[in-house]
């Protein structure tokens, strides 16, 4: 599977998202479920384990199941299983904002070339999209829009910020 990653470049994934009936493998990258995840730190079962490691948030979990397991994890992928499902944004700014989670978080699902610029603005930094065209002109949905209003998720400086600086 080729990711977006950042919205510009495109790589190689070395993770393979699991189902809850597909075996747990420690020595390969994999991407768990977040309640398959919860079940493995408990039981034990990932003590052993050597690869690294990332779940999958659905549009129900509670984000905040994570706080005391975000050392353990590689990547959060969060799933968009449909585009009008906006739940996975406000995972996004929970991890980034509150959580302070810094590392990889991928969009995954029904990622849109139109969501991207915001899907960038709440902390995505890698896609997984599925649609050919969108994986080749992604770079473009991030020039299209030049400014923001809003208090980003990536660190740009709102249209407010910038007038103030001015006046």
């Amino acid at each position: 599977m080729v990711l977006n990653k950042d919205g510009q470049k495109l790589v190689e994934d070395s993770f393979t998202l699991l189902a809850d009936d597909d075996a747990l493998n420690n020595d390969q990258a994999q991407i768990l479920p977040l309640a398959r995840f919860l079940d493995a730190v408990e039981d034990g079962s990932l003590n052993a384990r050597t690869a690294p490691l990332g779940v999958l948030l659905a549009p129900a979990d509670d984000t905040r199941a994570l706080v005391d397991h975000l050392g353990k994890l590689a990547l959060i992928a969060i799933d968009f299983p449909q585009y009008k499902d906006g739940r996975g944004f406000t995972h996004a700014r929970l991890l980034r904002e509150q959580l302070g989670w810094t590392g990889e978080l991928r969009a995954v699902g029904d990622v849109l070339f139109d969501q991207l610029n915001y899907m960038l603005r709440t902390g995505f930094s890698t896609f997984d999209v599925r649609k050919a065209y969108d994986v080749e002109h992604f770079a473009d949905a991030i020039n299209a829009f030049t400014e923001a209003y809003q208090q980003p998720g990536d660190g740009r400086i709102t249209v407010i910020e910038k007038r103030h600086a001015v006046g």
